[in-house]
């Protein structure tokens, strides 16, 4: 399968969860709201600067239980990836295994479930659509952002 349709799948997938939970595809995910809808236990601890953060899902007979770990010493706009990170393997990876993940590596030549919840969560976190909202028409003509349009987006999107 071709990047182009894994990014796009990957693309409705983030769609598709921000639909289902009420979210608009242009506005920020209010991360912290979220988990707590979702009853995903979520613990922030000071870990090693390699270590992102994990998940954990438990089913059994007519329950699941999900989990996720978050490194705190890392900046908010990584956390709030992480656990977009998390939240594919948690609802949208098959035979979801737990393991240690260092997001935003975006290494396709690794664990391809890594790279593809490392696209879904910038998907998730910074819909299309909403971005083309918050760039101003002279610097779509032009091609080119200017450093404070990128960082309105970086600040409005918490990323």
């Amino acid at each position: 399968m071709s990047d182009k349709v894994i990014f796009k799948s990957l693309e409705l997938f983030a769609q598709d969860f921000r639909q289902k939970n009420g979210l608009s595809l242009s506005e920020p995910i209010k991360v912290k709201s979220l988990l707590q809808k979702f009853n995903v236990l979520t613990i922030y601890k000071p870990l090693s600067s390699r270590f992102s953060g994990m998940s954990i899902k438990i089913e059994i007979p007519e329950e699941i239980y999900r989990f996720i770990l978050v490194n705190s010493e890392h900046p908010i706009g990584k956390q709030h990836f992480t656990v977009c990170h998390e939240l594919y393997h948690l609802y949208y990876q098959k035979n979801f295994k737990a393991a240690i993940s260092n997001t935003g590596m975006f290494d396709k030549k690794g664990n391809t479930e890594e790279y593809s919840a490392d696209i879904f969560a910038s998907y998730l976190l910074l819909p299309e659509s909403g971005i083309w909202e918050m760039i101003p028409e002279n610097e779509r003509t032009r091609n080119r952002l200017s450093i404070e349009t990128v960082i309105e987006i970086e600040q409005y999107f918490g990323c």
